[in-house]
Parts: C-alpha cells; structure tokens; sequence
C-alpha cells in the first residue's frame, strides 16, 4: 500500500479539506475507509508538471520532511 501520496490543486487549502471530508483522491478515501488518517508533510508551489515530475521520479519518502527527519530502518 502506499504511503505517500503526490497531488496538485490551485488551492491546496480546499484540496486538503476535500480530502478530510472523504471526497478526494481514492486512495485517500480507502485510507479513512481503514480508519487511517494522513498528515500532509509539505507542499510546494509549483503545477501539474512539477507533480508529474515527482511522481516520475518515484520514491516520494525522498521528498518527505517526515521520513527524512525519522527515516524507517
């Protein structure tokens, strides 16, 4: 399962509380669904091609705060 997730929105404000309401992307509708929250960690400003850059590049804990002050061993 994934543990990271990338979007883009215009305003990441409305984007994250669509999300929290349980009417965002579906895997983070499958996650509430399991009683899983989510943290956003960051966001950056950029458009859709600077998010489909990161997701081309995989490994989105390598762009992750969280993961990078507390890495997994």
């Amino acid at each position: 399962m994934a543990q990271h997730y990338i979007g883009w929105a215009q305003e990441a404000t409305e984007r994250i509380a669509t999300h929290t309401a349980g009417a965002g992307a579906t895997i983070v509708r499958h996650v509430q669904a399991q009683g899983i929250g989510f943290v956003v960690a960051a966001t950056w400003p950029g458009n859709r091609a600077l998010e489909r850059q990161l997701k081309n590049r995989k490994h989105a804990s390598r762009f992750c705060p969280v993961c990078q002050q507390h890495p997994r061993r």
